[in-house]
């Protein structure tokens, strides 16, 4: 990637003679000559001295000669890595994430393997929590986004894509801090007596189900709201501006600052996992694969 005259420059400084230059450059030492004057008129400034004994740098041309071996070593580390690249096909998967859908815990599983992001590069792609938002992204799901990490609790999901689980989050209670509740540590189910608690809606997902059931068998006077069949932003601004309660998982914790997450005694978690198309590309359906690889021998470690 260096000019001819550069490539000149250095093999006269390194043998200290026009007539030996040439040797190595089959050229005439003349022709050499005539390369290096015109290199320095090109420059502006004498890179050589010049004597009946040879060729000596001059402190310009010193720096110039440092610096031009620190640019042909990375000039010969980009078009090997040229070389590379050509000869080994490196798989874009585009994943989607969002403030309440993020792709954090797939990148974390990524990040300690050096040697396998070599077959793989993952494009980053936002999109929104609310209804507009995902219902768009189901609708680019295996077209312009590959995958999303997402809980995936919900009937909705668990019946229309293919899901890799990576984990689960254990389910929690925000509290608005205007509630007395917001005082507490953790919360019982007493607690939850004569409050209003918002939840997805009956049938949404099996463990809000759950949840619900149980809060029916204690026979606790709550007051239930139903959410959508998914959470956005508007379901925590309605929790603040309602002081209402609302069943959420552990990492929506910083997801409004007017709200307080609690633990509760129970062991209710939902599942989470990388959501792509039911007929997904090779490369991706490979992508998952080694997802679920890495998954594996980290829990194994």
């Amino acid at each position: 990637m260096l000019s001819k005259e550069t490539q000149t420059f250095l093999i006269v400084a390194e043998t200290g003679s026009f007539s030996k230059a040439s040797q190595q450059l089959y050229l005439s030492p003349v022709a050499v000559m005539k390369q290096i004057n015109q290199f320095e008129t090109d420059i502006g400034v004498p890179l050589f001295s010049r004597s009946k004994r040879g060729v000596t740098l001059t402190a310009a041309g010193d720096n110039l000669y440092r610096e031009t071996l620190k640019l042909q070593k990375e000039s010969t580390a980009i078009i090997d890595h040229t070389r590379l690249l050509a000869a080994h096909k490196v798989t874009t998967i585009r994943v989607g994430t969002s403030l309440l859908r993020s792709c954090a815990p797939l990148i974390d599983l990524w990040s300690q393997q050096a040697a396998l992001k070599a077959d793989f590069q993952i494009q980053i792609v936002p999109f929104t929590d609310d209804g507009t938002g995902l219902h768009q992204l189901f609708q680019l799901l295996g077209k312009q986004i590959d995958c999303f990490v997402s809980p995936y609790d919900t009937v909705e999901l668990t019946t229309q894509f293919a899901i890799q689980k990576l984990g689960a989050y254990q389910c929690q209670i925000g509290v608005p801090s205007q509630n007395k509740l917001s005082q507490k540590t953790s919360l019982s189910w007493q607690d939850l007596a004569d409050q209003d608690l918002l939840l997805l809606k009956d049938g949404a997902s099996h463990t809000i189900d759950a949840i619900r059931q149980e809060i029916k068998s204690r026979q606790i006077a709550v007051r239930i709201h139903d959410l959508p069949s998914f959470y956005d932003l508007s379901s925590f601004n309605r929790s603040v501006a309602e002081n209402y309660l609302i069943e959420a998982i552990a990492p929506w914790q910083s997801i409004h600052p007017n709200l307080k997450f609690l633990n509760m005694p129970w062991a209710y978690e939902i599942p989470y996992g990388l959501v792509s198309a039911q007929n997904a590309l090779p490369e991706v359906k490979a992508f998952i694969q080694t997802s679920r690889q890495l998954l594996s021998s980290g829990q194994t470690r």
